[in-house]
């Protein structure tokens, strides 16, 4: 939905309700850096981390480096996992990471129950 519009349904929502999801995504998956928003939650699982390594952090890293990126968007990247080896891509966000103040990375990963 333009404009957020979705966000506000979403946040709406009560334990109990009910959200529908389609089987296979719809749409663009870029920044938004357009809507003047600043700070961008990405959250994801496991092997959903590497669009945001890729498009996002890897991008804005070479693009930072060039000058051509001036840190006015600030990225919080939350990423899930059953269990801390599904990380794939954890060394590298950290390095960026340590090196950039855009970027704030939130790994976490519990103990196997099997």
């Amino acid at each position: 939905m333009p404009h957020g519009e979705l966000t506000l349904q979403i946040h709406a929502l009560k334990t109990g309700d009910e959200l529908l999801i389609r089987k296979a995504s719809k749409g663009r998956f870029v920044l938004d850096t357009a809507s003047g928003r600043k700070n961008h939650l990405l959250v994801c699982t496991v092997t959903g981390v590497a669009p945001y390594v890729s498009f996002s952090v890897r991008t804005l890293y070479k693009d930072w480096k060039e000058g051509k990126f001036q840190g006015e968007h600030k990225l919080f990247l939350l990423n899930g996992a059953s269990r801390s080896w599904e990380f794939g891509y954890v060394g590298e966000l950290q390095q960026y990471a340590e090196e950039v103040p855009w970027l704030e990375i939130c790994s976490h990963g519990q103990p196997s129950m099997g």
